[in-house]
């Protein structure tokens, strides 16, 4: 399928009509991203399905034990990343913009190995994937 992540950073006059899924920013951090609610009644306007939920962050190697992901899934998450809290603190810390791209990879809420589908990909598929999104950052940065 073809998705788009949204948040209040994008456009209001996107059309949604030409994607099969959308992944919406409820929140960043405790603030309330201005634009769900709207995005969130588009896509049901539309029959667009997403999904709202917590994306639990950890540094730590191999930490996805089946407790630690029972635990976060009772607390309402419903994926995990592993390197955007380190860079982004060292960005903060530095006074840089950061505009992390987050794709789906291993997946843990099934009972079986599922690997990423953008890492099986080949070298010039992922560098256009890349060009992509450092193409959106050099324009949400323009923005600021």
């Amino acid at each position: 399928g073809y998705g788009i992540d949204l948040s209040e950073h994008n456009s209001s006059d996107i059309d949604l009509s030409k994607y099969d899924f959308v992944i919406l920013r409820a929140n960043w951090w405790t603030t309330k991203d201005k634009k769900f609610e709207y995005f969130a009644n588009k896509c049901e306007e539309l029959k667009i399905p997403y999904r709202e939920g917590k994306i639990w962050t950890t540094d730590a190697m191999y930490r996805e034990t089946i407790n630690n992901i029972n635990k976060r899934r009772k607390e309402g998450c419903i994926a995990v990343e592993m390197e955007i809290s380190a860079v982004q603190a060292l960005c903060s810390y530095l006074n840089i913009n950061y505009f992390p791209f987050i794709y789906g990879a291993d997946r843990l809420d099934e009972n079986i190995y599922n690997p990423s589908v953008l890492g099986n990909l080949n070298i010039d598929k992922r560098l256009f994937h890349y060009e992509i999104a450092k193409k959106i950052a050099l324009i949400i940065d323009h923005r600021y």
